[in-house]
């Protein structure tokens, strides 16, 4: 049988396009999306109706991350293949990374719509459902995705999630099954054993709570909460020589806060250790001393802050921007004051200043979803400098 040159060269094309798409797969799981994205970019170019290359490539520049060019990319794959549940999946994920709940939430319901069968569009949208508070939606989504996956070690973190939002609806007992489960099917992860452990105690299962959290803080030895659970834990059922041990861990890890120094205190007490809980007392009455309302200092960038949020309601930015300064100045671990400082450097175009600010509220608070959308957006005009 004679193959026409025509046809031919079309097998060599698909056989080429096949090895790159493959290549760029290989590279960002090699975690080397930036040669991914030079490897895409000129297929994209010569065939701009390549839905595969384009959706690659959206993935590959979220993962830089290039906010605008992997949304583009992306939303380009959803054009080319509007029936595509895995294009979906792929845009809500980017969304999400980029502190875009609500437009995440869309393209995952998109993609249950278009196949009920995706594990991983009911995961990624039970969360963000548990974000948004709608609990009840939350756990239809992962109960779903459990039912899909069945008792595999993945369906560990669905059983652990549901727990979470069950722990919230405030069905302990439940929570606790979903725990336990999430421990069975991976009896690596520290805290599924930490979570476990909290809900036993609200459960008065103070045996089951501390065999839950010794295994928390054996599998996550620094890990300050499963340290400060077991040790609180411990000091309530009198056991005050082991509490100590971990809350003085925990406070080595986590030194400014105040509950760890507190138990700590109490249980160096418990055991005779006066002078060396003595300290401690002082550290934590010095500290709300600072923080009351009557401290001229908090009250005064308190003051600062509200005339800057006032100049900037007006569109005065540059002044707002050194009401904010000062505020934080005076109160460097006010977290908002810190967010609306660098949410005005954004405004004014100062993008490397907004970066190092907003770097500093997600190392505090790396949930910030405001702050985690301006430190995306602000990066991209930063990597945009020559």
């Amino acid at each position: 049988m004679c193959v026409s040159p025509a046809a031919a060269s079309q097998a060599s094309a698909a056989a080429d396009r096949a090895t790159v798409i493959e290549k760029a797969r290989e590279s960002i799981a090699n975690g080397s999306a930036a040669e991914a994205v030079r490897i895409l970019k000129p297929l994209t170019a010569a065939d701009p109706g390549d839905a595969d290359a384009h959706l690659l490539l959206g993935a590959a520049l979220a993962l830089i991350p290039r906010r605008s060019e992997s949304l583009d990319a992306l939303r380009k794959a959803v054009e080319l293949r509007p029936d595509s549940a895995q294009a979906q999946l792929t845009l809500g994920m980017a969304l999400a990374r980029f502190s875009e709940p609500d437009a995440a939430r869309q393209a995952y319901e998109k993609a249950v719509s278009l196949d009920p069968s995706l594990v991983m569009a009911h995961v990624n949208l039970g969360v963000i459902l548990a974000a948004k508070d709608d609990l009840p939606s939350a756990v239809e989504h992962f109960t779903r995705a459990i039912e899909l996956d069945g008792d595999t070690p993945a369906a560990a973190r669905y059983y652990y999630l549901r727990g979470k939002a069950r722990r919230q609806q405030d069905r302990q007992a439940q929570a606790a099954r979903d725990f336990e489960r999430a421990a069975q099917l991976d009896p690596a992860n520290g805290q599924a054993y930490l979570e476990l452990g909290v809900t036993r105690a609200d459960l008065e299962d103070q045996a089951g709570a501390l065999a839950a959290l010794e295994k928390a803080a054996a599998l996550a030895p620094n890990d300050a909460e499963a340290r400060y659970q077991l040790g609180a834990l411990q000091l309530r059922t009198g056991q005050a020589a082991d509490a100590v041990k971990n809350l003085q861990h925990a406070s080595g890890l986590r030194a400014d806060d105040r509950n760890i120094l507190y138990a700590l205190a109490r249980a160096l007490r418990a055991t005779g250790r006066m002078e060396e809980a003595k300290p401690l007392m002082e550290r934590l009455s010095q500290s709300a001393r600072s923080q009351t309302l009557h401290d001229p200092d908090v009250l005064k960038a308190g003051e600062l802050n509200n005339e800057g949020v006032t100049l900037e309601k007006e569109g005065r930015f540059a002044e707002a921007m050194e009401k904010y300064r000062a505020a934080v100045a005076i109160s460097p671990r006010e977290i908002s004051f810190r967010r609306n400082l660098a949410l005005a450097l954004c405004r004014l175009e100062r993008w490397k200043e907004a970066v190092v600010e907003l770097k500093q509220i997600l190392r505090v608070t790396p949930g910030d979803a405001d702050a985690t959308k301006a430190y995306y957006i602000a990066l991209e005009h930063v990597d945009e400098k020559p």
